[in-house]
């Protein structure tokens, strides 16, 4: 199974390179958009980001399995929704996360040192926190309609 990088998957280094950069194709609500085409899948993310929080869906259509080495030094903590397909973390450590079709995962790693497999195709909905704050409702609530709309309307 071909291992890759975030830099070759992406074009960035680092997940929060990808999830702060702004050179994607705006959307309405505050949302961005960047296609993706290559030999292992073609897709697009969707990503809403602000001081507190990225919101992320994914949809790949998957070209062939693969390893997705991932090495991040600074907290991460996140609510994964995998949708349809599954993300299976195993860390250099041995500990691992795996996350099936139509299931969800609270995520909280200090350091992510470790790959990602991926066999299928995926559709997968993500939460991820800056710092552990609570949003008020009413930014809750316009976030998540959004995210309604822009993935179901």
């Amino acid at each position: 199974m071909k291992t890759v990088t975030l830099k070759e998957l992406y074009g960035k280094d680092h997940l929060h390179e990808l999830l702060d950069s702004s050179d994607h194709q705006q959307l309405t609500h505050g949302f961005e958009l960047k296609l993706i085409n290559n030999e292992l899948f073609e897709g697009k993310l969707m990503k809403y980001h602000d001081d507190m929080v990225t919101v992320s869906f994914q949809e790949w259509k998957l070209h062939q399995p693969f390893l997705l080495r991932v090495n991040h030094q600074f907290p991460m903590i996140k609510v994964q929704f995998e949708i349809e397909g599954n993300s299976n973390f195993e860390s250099v450590n041995n500990k691992s996360i795996v996350i099936p079709g139509n299931h969800y995962q609270f995520i909280n790693i200090p350091k992510t040192n470790g790959y990602i497999a991926y066999n299928s195709s995926r559709k997968v909905l993500e939460f991820i926190l800056r710092k552990i704050i609570y949003l008020n409702y009413l930014k809750l609530k316009v976030i998540l309609k959004s995210i309604y709309e822009s993935i179901f309307c």
